[in-house]
């Protein structure tokens, strides 16, 4: 018999228990309200289950996982770790050896069965002083390891900065339904009280503490543990409900995030907040014409600044960028830093009309500010009419700043002048001759 037959054999052989594992599990998540994921090449059959922001994944029975693993990656604000495994001769040693201290808990059955590990004791004393996580702890009979940990081991991805690992680890397949589902239990259980804020805090500040999280993904096996992105989310939209203006300075920063739906709901959540002092961050996103999202991040500033009764700024932007820069000039002159700002930003495009019109924008506001950039970008592998374009706004600007400046009018202060020497009329008298006081007002 060839190898491929003696392969194809064996497979059919195991194919029955992967079926009935895999019915068992998909009825296992019909009934906490999971998903399943059925197994692949590369990826065994799966059950995730979602709580609060993260999601707790089982997998058992298959050639990647020896026994029966659950896992769950959070953002671990509090740094709180322990470990918890089944004692042992082999454990006791490592104690003595290592100098490993066996917290006692004051659980008698987890006490006796179990090593208990971590760096802050009496947090570890109150979480399993609930009775409910303790007893599911202690209803492991098997040789398990348990804990929050900083990482998964060498394959176990990368993980953002603050995001921790509650795991557990079981030497055997577990099958039985009912023991799948405590295990379920006693990681919401968990997780509930480890990612629960203190009692003090606002929901604004639980909202941009979420906010706040790393964002990305954590991958292994074609699987994904933990991905920031949707509680990130979640936290702006609250925050535009709230309408709290002490919510201004993280939403600032957030327009800025790699994320793009981080931005665009950013922008959003400044307009329904409602305080003008967004609205110069407002400007400098009107040329922000290019992005990932089919809407741009300019459409939505523009919403925004409309939403703030100053949609007339945006309305002259727009204009300018179809060539009909003549409304520039009427914008507020403490705005005008942050409209050169965004003209500048236009500059990326897209589109060669969009690029060239901008250009002619800064020229027609007199932007000398931003001749620098304007020099910069200046290059020999542009469109003709886009490089005679910067040419043209780079000399009009040139000329501008060679010209003299007028007077400003402000009144010259005499204090430090000398005394003019007092020189007689012809009447021989002095009185007609001007004083220092009176200098200021014949300086040109």
């Amino acid at each position: 018999m060839s190898s491929s037959a003696g392969l194809f054999r064996a497979y059919n052989q195991l194919s029955p228990q992967k079926h009935v594992r895999s019915v068992a599990l998909r009825g296992l998540a019909d009934e906490i309200g999971a998903e399943f994921l059925s197994g692949r090449a590369k990826r065994p059959a799966t059950v995730q289950l979602r709580v609060g922001d993260t999601v707790v994944t089982l997998e058992t029975g298959s050639d990647a996982v020896r026994g029966t693993r659950l896992r769950a990656r959070f953002v671990n604000r509090s740094g709180f770790r322990f470990l918890i495994y089944n004692s042992s001769t082999l454990s006791e040693l490592g104690e003595k050896l290592v100098l490993l201290q066996d917290l006692d808990i004051g659980h008698a059955g987890i006490d006796r069965r179990f090593i208990v590990q971590s760096a802050r004791p009496d947090e570890v004393r109150e979480l399993f002083g609930n009775e409910r996580i303790s007893d599911l702890v202690w209803s492991q009979t098997t040789k398990v390891r348990f804990g929050i940990s900083d990482d998964d081991g060498p394959l176990g991805g990368a993980c953002p900065g603050a995001v921790d690992l509650l795991h557990f680890h079981a030497t055997e397949e577990v099958t039985d339904i009912d023991r799948l589902k405590a295990l379920f239990e006693l990681f919401s259980e968990i997780l509930e009280r480890v990612t629960r804020l203190g009692e003090e805090e606002s929901e604004l500040d639980r909202q941009v503490a979420r906010l706040n999280g790393p964002g990305g993904m954590i991958t292994t096996g074609q699987v994904a543990l933990w991905e920031g992105g949707p509680a990130r989310h979640d936290a702006v939209e609250v925050l535009a409900e709230l309408g709290d203006s002490e919510a201004l300075d993280p939403l600032m920063l957030a327009v800025h995030d790699s994320d793009p739906i981080i931005q665009s709901k950013s922008v959003f959540a400044l307009g329904e907040i409602g305080d003008e002092r967004v609205i110069p961050v407002l400007i400098r996103l009107l040329g922000h014409r290019q992005g990932q999202l089919k809407r741009k991040l300019c459409d939505d500033a523009a919403d925004a600044l409309f939403t703030l009764e100053v949609d007339g700024i945006a309305d002259a932007f727009e204009r300018a960028l179809d060539g009909h820069p003549e409304d520039l000039p009427g914008i507020p002159k403490q705005y005008r830093p942050d409209v050169i700002e965004a003209l500048i930003t236009a500059l990326e495009g897209p589109g060669r009309m969009t690029v060239s019109n901008a250009v002619h924008a800064l020229s027609k506001i007199g932007a000398v500010e931003a001749l620098p950039e304007l020099k910069r970008r200046l290059n020999k592998y542009m469109l003709a009419s886009v490089k005679d374009a910067y040419r043209e706004a780079i000399s009009a600007l040139e000329t501008r700043t060679s010209l003299p400046r007028p007077a400003d009018g402000t009144h010259v202060s005499t204090d430090t002048l000398p005394n003019p020497a007092a020189q007689t009329s012809r009447e021989g008298s002095a009185d007609t001759l001007p004083d220092a006081s009176d200098v200021g007002e014949i300086l040109p």
